[in-house]
């Protein structure tokens, strides 16, 4: 499993309209594309808003990099084309792959 993290600072003035349109349009046409097997939607709320902008994370889990790469070729280019058509010039993302790492239990010491 690998995680695809899209991190979104979005201006406040169109935060509403924003987070509806992500959870009502975007992120379930993401999941449609069938690469994904889950999305997690977070608001960042350390470090804090900066009272211009607020931010969020889209965390979606994915099978494979070669999967991701599917998507990010096949679907990603017009899925972030009306992302940018609709809210173009009030946000800015960041996007960046994770994969879990397996730790011995009792090795990590905080």
């Amino acid at each position: 499993m690998i995680y695809y993290y899209v991190q979104i600072s979005v201006d406040t003035k169109v935060q509403t309209d924003w987070i509806q349109w992500m959870m009502e349009v975007h992120i379930p046409e993401v999941v449609a594309t069938g690469h994904f097997k889950n999305c997690y939607f977070q608001q960042v709320i350390d470090p804090l808003p900066t009272g211009e902008t607020v931010s969020f994370l889209s965390i979606y889990e994915c099978e494979s990099v070669e999967t991701l790469r599917k998507y990010r070729e096949n679907d990603a280019p017009k899925l972030m084309a009306e992302h940018e058509k609709k809210f173009g010039g009030s946000f800015t993302a960041t996007r960046f792959v994770g994969a879990p790492l397996r730790v011995p239990e009792g090795k990590v010491k905080f």
